[in-house]
């Protein structure tokens, strides 16, 4: 049996990419020149980094400069960054939601670190119908031929491995499942569930409107980020799922909206 791995963005590049990334943050404009004389690269590599860069709007570029977008509401770290972190946390949620999926289910997740996680841990099971906008999680999910695996398509973000966009939304706009699974980059207790992308935000919102039930999953540190764009109130969310390291205050706080929390 063949094993299909994803390789979009090969370690040595996307570090390589961050490093650019982290430059232009502190010099805010550049030449290309001094780029492929301060990385000692050839200008094809420079040239071809950021072509990826300018389509995922991590940069603008001029003639003969490039300058990071400070419009850029995805800059967020890299997928395997940011799967490392958090890990056990991240880990110990994943067991302790799954317990409450049946086999046999119909599950949509999106396309976060959390997420995969909780991929790992359904990927053997039987008779399940997934959906995702993540390569990586359907990449997970399809090891096993036991269940049947949906792909969105759209427009690719090579650094988180998931597609965006109208198709996406789309896609899980014609759908309906028992279960939308997600986790969020913030959590206000009072107010609601936030992320920093809009355009993923939009597919969260599609996943949730053709799901029975609504699951968050959240470590501690989703309530110490920044973020603009609501997914839900708390009166939508049928079970939130947090991680252990998550402060009494704010278990308390979560309590106090009226929705079931579960301390992980």
């Amino acid at each position: 049996k063949m094993e299909w791995k994803v390789s979009v963005f090969p370690e040595k590049k996307w570090k390589r990419r961050e490093s650019i990334l982290n430059f232009l943050k502190e010099r805010k404009e550049v030449s290309v020149e001094e780029l492929i004389q301060h990385f000692g690269l050839s200008p094809s590599t420079i040239r071809r980094d950021l072509y990826v860069m300018e389509k995922e709007e991590m940069v603008i570029r001029t003639f003969g400069s490039v300058q990071i977008n400070m419009d850029f509401t995805m800059l967020i770290p890299h997928f395997d960054e940011r799967f490392a972190a958090n890990a056990a946390e991240k880990k110990a949620i994943a067991v302790r939601l799954c317990q409450d999926i049946p086999d046999g289910a119909s599950v949509a997740l999106d396309s976060s670190t959390t997420c995969y996680y909780i991929a790992q841990e359904l990927k053997n099971r039987s008779g399940m119908q997934f959906a995702t906008n993540s390569i990586k999680i359907a990449t997970c999910l399809s090891s096993s031929e036991k269940n049947n695996v949906m792909l969105a398509g759209g427009n690719y973000r090579p650094r988180n491995f998931d597609c965006l966009g109208s198709q996406a939304i789309s896609f899980f706009g014609s759908m309906r499942f028992d279960y939308v699974i997600y986790s969020p980059d913030l959590i206000v207790p009072g107010k609601g569930i936030f992320h920093i992308s809009g355009q993923l935000t939009d597919i969260i919102i599609a996943m949730k409107n053709a799901s029975d039930h609504i699951l968050l999953a959240a470590d501690h540190s989703k309530f110490e980020q920044k973020a603009n764009f609501k997914s839900a109130g708390f009166d939508e969310l049928d079970t939130i799922y947090l991680g252990q390291d998550t402060s009494a205050e704010n278990v308390e706080l979560l309590k106090a909206c009226g929705t079931k929390t579960v301390l992980c």
